[in-house]
């Protein structure tokens, strides 16, 4: 089943410009800022561990369009999509097709991100093997009076975080919870909590994913969601019964 995943839960928070009364600044454009990053992603295909990477990139504003060279010297340029999570920021997530046994190409990545208003800017990320595990979803329970659907799972050891996520089983957002900590077990979805893209009515499917989340070493910063060495997922189908 390919699905088309997207991880942005935070955006980069930049730095302003200083407005001084001497100087006119009303002309003047904020840089163009990107944060760029690729990661691998583990989750069961035909119930064996397969891994791929994925890529995405963050702005301080509008985004016309973003690529990724691979290490190698006879790579190519992949696109990356808008996100529809975010109005400022760009994503290639693997299909189901991709994803392979063995671990993905290891090295330095590169990225080219254009502005909306021509602005070209080149970043790296360097990608590494992660050893990760699969969560496993132990209970997925509706609660028809409160609209609501609680997942529970077991903890994965090594992980930093975790998020659930709903996704029509076309590709495409549907649901996109908060962030949870490595010791969460638990999480119920509601119609006041995560953020809804779409909505969901009695009787429609959707793909319920918990994502695993292993940030770089040493990051701790609150944009921690922007650069990620891993995300292991599990996977459900589920029919909303709300």
């Amino acid at each position: 089943m390919k699905q088309q995943i997207t991880l942005i839960l935070f955006l980069p928070v930049f730095s302003g410009i200083m407005l001084i009364a001497s100087c006119n600044t009303d002309d003047e454009e904020p840089a163009f800022e990107v944060d760029a990053d690729a990661c691998i992603v583990l989750k069961k295909i035909d119930g064996e561990p397969k891994s791929a990477i994925a890529f995405y990139v963050f702005a301080n504003s509008g985004i016309a369009s973003a690529t990724v060279e691979p290490p190698g010297r006879n790579s190519k340029p992949l696109p990356l999509q808008k996100s529809d999570e975010s109005a400022f920021s760009f994503y290639r997530f693997p299909g189901d097709e991709e994803f392979r046994a063995q671990f993905p190409v290891t090295g330095t990545y590169n990225f080219e991100v254009v502005s909306k208003r021509g602005k070209s800017v080149q970043q790296q990320d360097s990608v590494s093997i992660v050893f990760m595990s699969v969560p496993e979803i132990i209970s997925i329970t509706p609660d028809k009076g409160k609209s609501s659907l609680t997942i529970n799972w077991t903890p994965v050891e090594g992980m930093n975080g975790y998020v659930v996520k709903l996704y029509h089983p076309g590709g495409g957002t549907i649901y996109s919870g908060k962030q949870l900590t490595s010791a969460a077990s638990k999480y119920t979805i509601t119609p006041g909590e995560g953020k809804w893209i779409t909505t969901l009515k009695k009787g429609d499917r959707a793909i319920l994913q918990l994502h695993a989340l292993r940030y770089q070493t040493g990051n701790t910063t609150k944009n921690r969601m922007n650069n990620l060495n891993g995300i292991a997922i599990a996977e459900a189908s589920i029919i909303w019964e709300q």
